[in-house]
């Protein structure tokens, strides 16, 4: 994994944001992994915003103790955000570290990217009405991007912070979870010269990958005789399926099927997929109304030592 410079992190007083409470006591050993997501269109000036159940309904599929981070990945000709868990160093709370992250390295996975800059400062704070301020410096908007790279990318920065917060449990019953976005300190700036940031910021229903791979991640390892397998996907028409075809020569398929009913749970699937040892790439897919195939993910990962 390539790493970019490192950002300095610093915490900011917000005098301008009523009842704002600054997170402390919390690391980045505290957040729980599995963050997901709906959210509103891409196209829309103001997403509608989701309750806080509903933003949250995929965010405890997994109880490991990692940081969620989203990044851009693009399937089927569209920009769409996907979230790997990392093991991140602590920056004091754990939106902040999970930001951190986002800024200062890059995805596991090679089919997935970011236009963010890691020369930023970032500080962070939340308040009762699950409003998490957030404040970048300028720098971390370096990068030429379009309009359309732009808003990904903000949304890639909410779906973050606010996964963060959603799985170390700093967020209160009732409102949706949003994000205000300042620039070195000062409100109503433009995100990369094309994103008004005069507005909370909610996720956006539109910009969610339309099937993830969350186990395994790209590049895990497992000793055991046996892969599992899950994640989210939407419904297709044609039905869910996967394969498993050995990394180094993908026609070689050793494994495939379609999920069953009993093996999905809304929108997760599930699979225990018997593997001896080897280093192997996984797709789920599903097949819409039109016969193609359509949201392939793929992953790489190795059972045994290998």
């Amino acid at each position: 994994m390539t790493t970019k410079p490192p950002a300095r992190t610093r915490w900011i007083a917000l005098p301008a944001i009523a009842a704002v409470a600054l997170i402390s006591g919390c690391t980045a050993a505290e957040t729980e992994a599995d963050v997901s997501a709906s959210l509103s269109s891409m196209q829309a000036s103001v997403p509608e915003a989701l309750s806080l159940s509903e933003s949250g309904r995929q965010e405890n599929l997994s109880s490991r103790r990692l940081a969620p981070v989203y990044w851009s990945g693009r399937i089927d000709g569209e920009d769409r955000l996907y979230r790997e868990f990392v093991q991140a160093e602590d920056q004091g709370d754990p939106i902040t570290t999970s930001l951190y992250y986002m800024m200062a390295n890059e995805p596991f996975d090679p089919d997935f990217t970011s236009v963010w800059n890691a020369e930023a400062s970032i500080g962070t704070s939340i308040s009762d009405d699950n409003t998490i301020t957030v404040d970048v410096g300028p720098g971390a908007f370096a990068a030429d991007v379009t309009p359309e790279q732009a808003e990904l990318a903000v949304q890639q920065l909410v779906y973050t912070a606010t996964a963060a917060a959603w799985t170390s449990g700093l967020l209160s019953e009732g409102a949706a979870p949003g994000v205000r976005l300042l620039i070195g300190g000062r409100t109503g700036q433009s995100a990369f010269d094309h994103v008004d940031l005069d507005r909370r910021l909610v996720r956006d229903a539109q910009l969610r990958a339309p099937v993830w791979i969350i186990d395994p991640q790209y590049g895990a390892k497992q000793k055991a005789d046996s892969a599992t397998l899950n994640g989210v996907a939407e419904e297709y028409p044609g039905g869910l399926h996967w394969k498993v075809a050995e990394a180094e020569n993908p026609e070689q398929v050793v494994a495939d099927g379609t999920f069953e009913r009993d093996q999905l749970d809304g929108e997760a699937f599930s699979a225990s997929i018997p593997l001896p040892p080897g280093i192997y790439e996984v797709t789920v897919w599903g097949i819409g109304s039109d016969g193609a195939e359509h949201g392939a993910d793929t992953k790489h990962f190795t059972i045994g030592e290998g």
